[in-house]
C-alpha cells in the first residue's frame, strides 16, 4: 500500500514548495526554492517507459508458461520444466 497516490503526492509537494516560497526571506532562499521548483517540474515531465527488452522477456515468459501448462494437460510435468521460466531481477 502506498502512502500517497500520484495526485496526492503531487499536491503535497507543490504545497510544500509554495510554503517554502512563502517562508523564504532572502534572495538566496528564494533562488533555492526556485531551483527546487525547476527540479520538481523536470521530475513531473519525465514519463516512465517500459523498455522493449523487458516486454520481450515478459511475453517470452508468458508464452513459456502457456506451453508448460498446455503440456501439463497431456502428461505430468516435472519440476525441472519450471527452470526454463526466467526469473525477474529487481
Amino acid at each position: 500500500m502506498t502512502l500517497f497516490n500520484g495526485r496526492k503526492l503531487r499536491r503535497k509537494v507543490e504545497d510544500a514548495l509554495a510554503a517554502c516560497w512563502d517562508e523564504a526571506r532572502t534572495l538566496d532562499e528564494k533562488e533555492e526554492v526556485m531551483e527546487s521548483m525547476r527540479k520538481w517540474e523536470e521530475v513531473k515531465a519525465k514519463k516512465r517507459r517500459i523498455s522493449p527488452d523487458t516486454l520481450l522477456i515478459v511475453f517470452g515468459n508468458i508464452i513459456g508458461i502457456l506451453l508448460i501448462l498446455s503440456y501439463e494437460h497431456l502428461g505430468v510435468i516435472t519440476s525441472k520444466a519450471l527452470g526454463f521460466v526466467l526469473r525477474s531481477k529487481l
